[in-house]
């Protein structure tokens, strides 16, 4: 159900409609124009207020998007960071198994040695 403004403002400032709808212009030209002002008043400050709101919307969802940006490209570096993470202890591990290897060669060179000088 719509209702007007009009009326809607009538109903929230508790206003009297007998004397909005008994008002001549002869007798109540100041009090209706008075009226009129104040009920504009309003409707300005509301306009106002939707023009702000409106405003910290469109800024609320800009920095929103900054967000959304921030965590992708955080996600990214996160996922590079664990990459090289992996190539680095496979690195290890590979570095770990030469060194076996090389210490193997060297015990077996050490035996050669002294089989040699026996």
């Amino acid at each position: 159900k719509f209702v007007s403004l009009f009326e809607f403002l009538f109903y929230k400032f508790d206003a009297d409609w007998k004397t909005m709808v008994n008002a001549t212009v002869e007798q109540g030209g100041e009090e209706m124009e008075r009226i009129l002002n104040a009920v504009q008043e309003l409707v300005d400050a509301a306009k106002s207020a939707l023009e702000e709101a409106e405003a910290l919307r469109d800024e609320a969802t800009a920095a929103e998007q900054v967000a959304k940006e921030e965590a992708e490209h955080a996600k990214a570096e996160e996922a590079k960071a664990k990459a090289a993470e992996e190539e680095a202890h496979e690195r290890e591990l590979e570095f770990a198994r030469l060194e076996e290897i090389a210490q193997k060669a060297e015990d077996e060179q050490l035996e050669v040695e002294a089989k040699v000088k026996a």
